[in-house]
């Protein structure tokens, strides 16, 4: 008896360590009565974004995005870890009063009192890329992105005199857009990073659909001062002519009432 009384421990003692390693590889959220806890048991598994408002942290912006959508009660703000650098793997969608933060530092997402004098475009070299972009979130082929609230995506952005008043030429992070990937925008995209394609002309999209409003900066190559620019204005003329709006690198349509 007492022979089987062993075995029987060891039977229950596997059985409670299969367990265990049956979920070694995932990551859930656990409702609890007061808030919501991350659990990650694999290892190998890390945080890449938070929600601000409850301290949450996931492993994935696709499961983050859906609890603050379900969360109807509350705004909430995710924002995406500096360097982590995500893919998002499934469609998901930014519910109407949640934001969906890049920042380049911390929770920082916009510093506009940089000097431009002999600055450059913050990706204008392979060397640039790998010291300015502090977080990538990929966005896999075929995928969308559902905005109706706010997608902010950080960048240090000039202000000082020519050349390039209004260029990003700093720390900056980027959402980048697999193949025929999308974003429908019906809310507010924030742009002082980029929105780049993996590849040129890949057939990705961002969709800003009646009602949705994309920010980016405003760049002018020949700014020519303070007085010049009075006197264009004075007399009603535009103070420059060569400018652009480099920081969305994919194909990008606006509907009707939509800017």
């Amino acid at each position: 008896m007492r022979r089987q009384g062993i075995r029987s421990f060891f039977i229950f003692l596997f059985l409670i360590i299969a367990s265990f390693l049956n979920v070694a590889n995932s990551s859930f959220v656990v409702d609890g009565e007061a808030k919501q806890e991350n659990i990650t048991i694999n290892e190998g598994s890390k945080a890449v974004c938070y929600n601000a408002r409850t301290g949450t942290k996931y492993t994935t912006i696709e499961k983050a995005l859906s609890v603050a959508k379900d969360d109807t009660a509350n705004n909430d703000t995710i924002y995406v870890i500096p360097g982590t650098n995500p893919t998002i793997i499934s469609d998901c969608e930014i519910a109407r009063g949640d934001t969906l933060c890049l920042p380049y530092e911390g929770e920082k997402y916009e510093d506009s009192g940089r000097s431009t004098n002999g600055s450059t475009f913050a990706d204008s070299s392979d060397a640039k890329v790998l010291s300015n972009r502090k977080n990538v979130v990929y966005l896999s082929n075929g995928k969308k992105i559902t905005n109706n609230g706010t997608i902010t995506i950080g960048g240090i952005i000039g202000t000082g005199p020519q050349p390039l008043t209004g260029a990003t030429i700093g720390s900056y992070c980027e959402l980048n857009l697999g193949v025929n990937s999308s974003i429908k925008n019906l809310g507010t995209i924030n742009c002082y990073g980029y929105i780049k394609e993996s590849e040129k002309n890949n057939g990705s999209i961002l969709k800003n659909i009646s009602g949705g409003k994309i920010y980016l900066p405003f760049v002018i190559y020949d700014f020519r001062g303070g007085s010049y620019t009075y006197g264009c204005f004075k007399d009603n003329y535009m103070p420059f002519n060569v400018y652009d709006l480099p920081n969305c690198q994919c194909l990008i349509t606006f509907d009707n009432s939509s800017y």
